[in-house]
């Protein structure tokens, strides 16, 4: 008899019960954020301009002026907390963004991955930016 179950098995062609089956998740998308301060290009511009008046001043500059004064001030804002420049998409473009906080989790980020700095230091950094926004989470530009 047994051998009789054990022949009907094997000339089965169909698969073996789905109770043999482990059961996989479907692989999720991550989606990748940074939070911290966007910077306006044209603002950036003006400010760097005023910061950068004379002509030797701005023959020794190596970026354009807007891009050299982001990156000032991101330099400056790492005094108050580890910052990095990130380029996020904000109304169909891409803009610089300075990081406190991401999920990227590479060399570059933020020592306290996903948490935002303390409140004493966000209010540092706006007095320091001279914005009265509150930083926020925007899409990160890969």
């Amino acid at each position: 008899m047994a051998d009789a179950a054990r022949k009907s098995h094997v000339n089965m062609l169909t698969l073996p019960p789905t109770a043999h089956l482990v059961p996989y998740r479907k692989p999720t998308i991550r989606r990748l954020k940074v939070y911290g301060f966007l910077m306006n290009s044209d603002d950036a511009e003006s400010r760097g301009k005023v910061l950068w008046n004379t002509p030797e001043a701005l023959e020794s500059l190596v970026n354009p002026i807007y891009l050299s004064f982001i990156k000032h001030m991101e330099q400056q804002c790492r005094a108050h907390w580890h910052t990095c420049l990130r380029p996020v998409n904000f109304e169909k473009e891409i803009s610089m963004c300075i990081t406190l906080a991401d999920n990227i989790g590479d060399w570059k980020s933020p020592r306290n991955k996903e948490l935002s700095p303390p409140r004493d230091v966000i209010d540092k950094l706006k007095l320091l930016l001279e914005t009265d926004e509150e930083p926020k989470w925007y899409n990160y530009a890969c």
